[in-house]
């Protein structure tokens, strides 16, 4: 799995997508099938076959509606009568039973029931497969989301398999210019990822950032999605300059797309971070990581694990500033010269040292400033992570060392709190 994939060539040929699935980069949206009604004959068969088929659309549209607005519940109701539908009236073997199974298959992937998931998309694969040469691009959607479904499980040697075969399937029946196949080549850009090899994972978010800028804009959230993992990967070679760049170009489309609270801004707002406090670039770290705690806690909850870590990361950053702005303003204050008893009608030199030692005050108020700020929300990370995985996780205790390390500090004879006299 860790080849290196050097080049991808495609056929140029476009045909238009009759059966439409489930099928973005984070499934946040569904659309429904366009397969036209069967051809009218004058007949009961006929007859009941179109009422069939604006029944079964319009249970459809119900579950996309459904889906979409969060209510699994109802989704799943929608999505089952539709293929119960579908499998009367039309069939095992039929698309619109393909397309169903395919929407029952995202429901229990949203509830994170892979296993059944995984079922669901296997059926649909299996059914398009049969009708591959007029539904080719449909027949890659279901392969998608079957790889989607074996990256999550961790079955990453049948994910690549399965996703290569998308992109074969989805060049030759849309051609390489589409937003198809860039999602192909983001989502091999994932498997790739896990298994380590980053070469490939570089080169394929760098052809879907390119083929999606091309086909949907260079402003499209897909762009910045690419971006971000891009950026994953060379945070992950210790790139961490080009990483903050990406991390910046993808924080920027999310917050004009999407809006200055979205998740996904505190996704790249979170790497970003990472990216500047590995080149020790704290001042700019430490207000992202605020930001996206800010947006979590509004968006997750005040007890999810991503807030924990993001309160756990600033806390970090106001640790080590503290640190660097104490050591700095020791060696500061030792190398105040006191004004000795003889240069006491020295006006000039008595002012020199006052104003020097309100320069010592001032930064030791700031020193026990980024403390103050940082015990807090240490506090607040362990306690986030105790709720969620019990005291004996061992995140706690790399927490509660940082805690008692920053208390023991604040507590003892610095220059916080000692000036030459």
């Amino acid at each position: 799995m860790r080849r290196l994939i050097t080049g991808l060539v495609f056929a140029a040929t476009a045909t238009h997508s009759l059966l439409i699935l489930a099928d973005t980069v984070s499934p946040d949206s569904v659309r429904i099938a366009k397969i036209a009604p069967p051809p009218q004959q004058g007949s009961i068969i006929s007859e009941e076959s179109t009422v069939a088929h604006d029944e079964w659309r319009a249970l459809t549209r119900q579950f996309v509606e459904d889906f979409n607005s969060g209510n699994m519940t109802a989704a799943f109701k929608s999505a089952n009568d539709a293929l119960e539908t579908a499998m009367n009236y039309f069939g095992e073997n039929h698309p619109l039973t393909a397309d169903s199974l395919n929407k029952v298959g995202l429901v229990f992937e949203t509830k994170g029931d892979y296993d059944k998931a995984e079922n669901y998309y296997a059926h649909s694969m299996a059914i398009l497969e049969k009708h591959e040469k007029e539904f080719g691009a449909e027949l890659a959607t279901a392969l998608n989301n079957l790889g989607n479904i074996y990256v999550l499980r961790n079955k990453l040697d049948q994910a690549e398999r399965t996703h290569l075969r998308a992109l074969r399937v989805r060049s030759t029946a849309l051609g390489a210019e589409s937003a198809p196949v860039a999602q192909s080549l983001f989502n091999l850009g994932n498997v790739y990822a896990k298994t380590g090899s980053e070469e490939n994972a570089e080169l394929l978010y760098k052809q879907a950032a390119a083929v999606w800028a091309r086909v949907l804009g260079p402003s499209n959230i897909n762009v910045a999605s690419s971006y971000n993992k891009l950026a994953d990967v060379y945070a992950a070679e210790g790139r961490n300059n080009e990483a903050e760049q990406l991390y910046l170009k993808a924080l920027q489309i999310r917050r004009d797309v999407l809006g200055e609270g979205h998740i996904t801004v505190a996704e790249s707002l979170m790497g970003a971070g990472r990216a500047c406090t590995k080149q020790e670039k704290y001042d700019e770290a430490g207000p992202m990581y605020r930001e996206a705690a800010m947006i979590l806690e509004d968006q997750l909850g005040e007890m999810d694990p991503r807030l924990a870590v993001a309160l756990y990361s600033l806390a970090n950053v106001y640790h080590i500033q503290a640190k660097l702005e104490d050591a700095f303003n020791r060696e500061f204050a030792a190398k105040i010269i006191p004004v000795g008893t003889s240069d006491t009608n020295d006006t000039l030199g008595a002012q020199r040292q006052t104003a020097l030692q309100n320069q010592v005050k001032l930064r030791a108020a700031y020193v026990r400033e980024l403390y103050q700020r940082a015990d807090p929300l240490y506090v607040r990370a362990a306690t986030i992570f105790k709720e969620l995985y019990g005291a004996d996780h061992p995140t706690i205790k790399m927490i509660d060392d940082e805690l008692s390390m920053l208390r023991e500090t604040m507590h003892s004879k610095s220059a916080m709190v000692t000036l030459p006299q």
